[in-house]
């Protein structure tokens, strides 16, 4: 019997990092960790199970900065690679902080950027995809 030639099956969050990296230009490992609460083997496992479905690529375009991850479809050139990981940084800070209510005094976990859109105005190939839990 043949091996197959995909390592491992897609699983909801596989779809969420996609999508999440789809709204972004692109984001390192240690970004994704941070974002989606993973651990380092964890992390490469779902990305490299996204790389061999053709949803993700790994971009190593200096030799000073962590490689990034982005969208297959999406191009990147080394001199946007700064500011993708400042932006993301910047994003994966933002998602972390709690935001204050002010009329109860409490703070409150956000969830923020849900709809964010940084990249292009295309149609987003996981917007009607419904995955069981």
């Amino acid at each position: 019997m043949a091996a197959l030639s995909r390592p491992g099956l897609l699983v909801a969050r596989d779809l969420e990092i996609s999508s999440w990296l789809d709204r972004l230009v692109g984001a390192s490992v240690a970004q994704i960790r941070s974002r989606f609460s993973l651990g380092r083997t964890q992390a490469y496992r779902r990305l490299q199970v996204l790389q061999a479905f053709g949803l993700v690529r790994r971009r190593h375009l200096t030799a000073t900065r962590p490689p990034l991850y982005t969208v297959a479809s999406r191009s990147l050139r080394v001199a946007s690679c700064e500011h993708t990981l400042a932006l993301t940084e910047l994003i994966v800070e933002a998602a972390r902080r709690p935001i204050r209510n002010r009329r109860r005094g409490t703070q409150e976990p956000t969830s923020w950027p849900p709809d964010l859109s940084l990249g292009s105005s295309r149609a987003r190939p996981f917007a009607g995809l419904r995955i069981p839990r």
